[in-house]
């Protein structure tokens, strides 16, 4: 088996988390598929990795969540040159309710929260929206788990009278 190219150090600083694993999974198991995610922004990164055979997948997640179109509108865009091929980062509004609660794993949470809010906007055939705070998540989600719960014990209640 030819030897793989290294993945370059730019990238490795730049982006992919997990390129060190992946690398280390590869070495143990080296005819099984790896799918690299966390960290890829670029086209360039990405096939770095992939070219590098540091990976033979490269997942996209956060930023596919907010931008669905984004393989097709820029990542596999011959029109757009590499420099321009980015996934657009995010910052998440409303961070701040993350940081006054006392429990780390709980105010960590609340920003992956955004995603999976929108990861449900996008399967109830809704766009993202990348504006959504977290304290406004936060109130809707409140509202609606009530406002479930008050239906369900309706449902409950009717089907006990005759």
């Amino acid at each position: 088996m030819d030897k793989a190219p290294k993945m370059s150090e730019s990238t490795r600083i730049r982006e992919a988390y997990f390129t060190e694993f992946a690398e280390r999974v590869q070495e143990v198991y080296s005819s099984v598929p790896i799918q690299l995610s966390g960290g890829f922004r670029s086209r360039t990164g990405m096939a770095d990795a992939i070219e590098s055979r540091v990976c033979s997948l490269i997942g996209l997640g956060r930023s596919v969540v907010l931008q669905p179109d984004l393989h097709t509108a820029v990542l596999l865009n011959p029109s757009l040159p590499d420099a321009q091929a980015f996934a657009q980062s995010h910052r998440v509004k409303g961070e701040w309710v993350a940081r006054i609660i006392p429990v780390k794993v709980v105010g960590s949470g609340l920003a992956l929260q955004f995603f999976y809010h929108n990861m449900r906007r996008i399967g109830h055939g809704l766009k993202s929206d990348p504006n959504v705070s977290i304290p406004s998540m936060v109130f809707k989600d409140i509202i609606e788990t009530f406002r479930r719960g008050l239906l369900q014990t309706v449902e409950r209640m009717l089907q006990g009278f005759p």
